[in-house]
């Protein structure tokens, strides 16, 4: 927040796109996590991966993080980032071909369900001016 305050001119605006805790896919890995299946919650951190997810935020806690920091919520919106075109290859990069499989298969299924709870959003932020 530092370097975002002392880099950001006065007009400026910070834009950041990021998977939510609110959605669907962290929801039912998180529950699957819970009940003992725990591939699905590792995969969304990113678990083993060079660069792995720190946090999971959802506009809430996210805009408070901002706001306690002197900026002001502009604009937000939940982002489509999902599709089948690319998800067996997306999915594959570091798992068995059993677990990609079924995750695969689960999501195809999850499909309906995530084109109306977005598992990703944007927010727009600007500095508040005093």
């Amino acid at each position: 927040m530092h370097g975002i305050k002392k880099h950001l001119t006065d007009t400026g605006v910070v834009i950041v796109n990021l998977p939510t805790n609110d959605g669907v896919l962290f929801k039912t890995a998180y529950l699957m996590y819970k009940l003992g299946i725990k591939v699905a919650f590792d995969r969304l951190w990113q678990k083993g991966f060079a660069s792995p997810h720190v946090h999971y935020f959802n506009l809430k806690n996210l805009t408070l993080l901002f706001e306690n920091n002197d900026f002001t919520l502009k604009y937000s919106s939940p982002l489509l980032y999902y599709t089948v075109k690319g998800l067996w290859k997306r999915i594959s990069c570091k798992s068995t071909f059993v677990v990609t499989l079924y995750t695969w298969a689960f999501m195809l299924l999850l499909y309906p369900l995530l084109r109306f709870r977005s598992d990703c959003f944007m927010a727009c932020f600007s500095k508040k001016l005093y």
